[in-house]
């Protein structure tokens, strides 16, 4: 609760580390348990500073992504990475300890950190697109190699997924990769032993989580959000509107989406102790319940939900405790 504007939130452990930027310059803060408040130079550029500011901006599918720009947090809540902009480009940071080193140096946009198998995983611009590229003791691996964007990459630690531009196609697709040997293959959804046929015009921006992946589709100029437990599928949400923003862990899902009767964006959480059908309708049930913005919502493992929200002057992180599961509005 400040004068200046605090972003994408991520979180695990009793960890919770997010971006700010302030008349004074731009930052990566974190908080572990009830420790003070940590604060790293993390520049923007003016460009993005300016564009996240927007109270309803919508971060998106699109290449790049201010979703990019979201810091990144280990499953033990002990190391930080994040995209800082050097006065030509973004690079990629890691905290470890207290040593701050810089990852990349390449005169190329880097961004999308996330921690996988032990290593560090972002997106990094070749020259001709986005691919991905892996950081583990030392040695660093290209992980995709191709002539489309390989972009949003998720992970919870032992699991990567991401979105790959298909061109004969023309449409993004969901890539998924168990080992740094391994092959990237299509992501499939199966129940029952059997293929699901998904219809759809693009999957994008996933979540994952043991099992557990989330995603969104656009079929039909309809926007669809997609939960698979590896074992059923389920629809959690369907708007003409972009619902996004979608985060998985414990069994739980977060997104946001808009609130035609408030005319805003909010943030609604759902699990597999709550109602839910097959039917394309919204489940779950809305936890912000804001008079402005909320985007970006993030679980961890404690069942704390953290998400930014508009306050009517500049964005704030806000954070809901998961005590009792209240009963979802099917109305």
């Amino acid at each position: 609760n400040n004068q200046y504007q605090d972003y994408l939130p991520i979180a695990a452990r009793d960890t919770v580390v997010w971006r700010a930027a302030a008349e004074d310059g731009d930052s990566i803060y974190s908080r572990h348990g009830d420790a003070k408040v940590a604060k790293i130079n993390a520049p923007l550029s003016d460009k993005n500073r300016r564009e996240m500011a927007v109270p309803a901006q919508c971060y998106g599918s699109c290449v790049p992504s201010l979703l990019a720009l979201r810091p990144a947090v280990d499953q033990a809540g002990e190391r930080i990475a994040w995209a800082a902009y050097d006065g030509d480009d973004y690079e990629i940071y890691l905290l470890e300890g207290k040593e701050v080193k810089k990852i990349t140096d390449n005169g190329k946009d880097d961004g999308y950190p996330v921690f996988w198998q032990g290593g560090l995983v972002w997106a990094g611009w070749d020259g001709a697109d986005y691919e991905l590229f892996f950081l583990k003791d030392g040695e660093m691996t290209r992980l995709s190699d191709n002539d489309v964007n390989d972009y949003a990459p998720a992970s919870d630690g032992k699991s990567l997924v991401w979105q790959h531009f298909n061109y004969d196609i023309d449409r993004w697709e969901l890539m998924c990769l168990t080992g740094v040997d391994a092959k990237p293959s299509l992501m499939l959804i199966q129940e029952d032993g059997k293929l699901v046929k998904e219809n759809y015009n693009e999957r994008c921006l996933p979540g994952v989580c043991g099992e557990d992946v989330v995603y969104f589709v656009n079929s039909c100029d309809q926007y669809e959000l997609r939960f698979f437990d590896g074992k059923k599928a389920l629809y959690l949400d369907q708007s003409p509107f972009k619902c996004a923003d979608a985060w998985t862990s414990g069994g739980g899902v977060v997104w946001k989406a808009w609130t035609p009767d408030a005319i805003n964006f909010d943030i609604f959480y759902w699990d597999a102790s709550m109602k839910s059908d097959k039917s394309n309708r919204r489940q779950g049930v809305n936890i912000s319940q804001s008079a402005f913005h909320s985007t970006n919502p993030v679980i961890a493992d404690d069942k704390r939900i953290y998400w930014q929200e508009y306050d009517g002057n500049d964005y704030e992180i806000f954070c809901a405790e998961k005590n009792a599961t209240p009963k979802p509005n099917q109305e």
